[in-house]
């Protein structure tokens, strides 16, 4: 999928943070409506950048967002930042793009009052 999210929503609120790059093309619809499917949300459009921390790949004088991060809606309230680090490239025209984000360890329910037991 090549697809295009763009700049604006475009009727997908909740899901399109309204901060992407661009305009979006027919094959964004479809992965907007799959990430709309899923309950997710497209992180990279959710955070205001400047437009070289936007662009995830160049080639001469053409640029474009491509590459995203979704994560469920529950989950979005734990991402703190998402951007492209413009001077590394991944590969020729891909930029790196990172995804900050906060995990929560889930502590079992061990009890250290509780007497061992011992069965004969």
């Amino acid at each position: 999928m090549n697809g295009h999210v763009g700049s604006d929503a475009n009727g997908y609120e909740g899901i399109h943070g309204g901060c992407g790059y661009g305009v979006h093309n027919e094959e964004s619809n479809r992965f907007l409506e799959m990430v709309q499917g899923l309950d997710m949300v497209v992180v990279n459009t959710c955070f205001k950048k400047r437009e070289e921390h936007r662009i995830t790949y160049r080639s001469g004088p053409s640029a474009s967002q491509i590459d995203y991060f979704s994560v469920c809606q529950v989950d979005r309230k734990h991402v703190k930042d998402c951007t492209v680090i413009p001077g590394k490239a991944a590969v020729k025209q891909h930029h790196l793009l990172v995804m900050d984000i906060r995990i929560q360890s889930v502590h079992t329910g061990y009890r250290s009052n509780q007497k061992p037991c011992i069965r004969s």
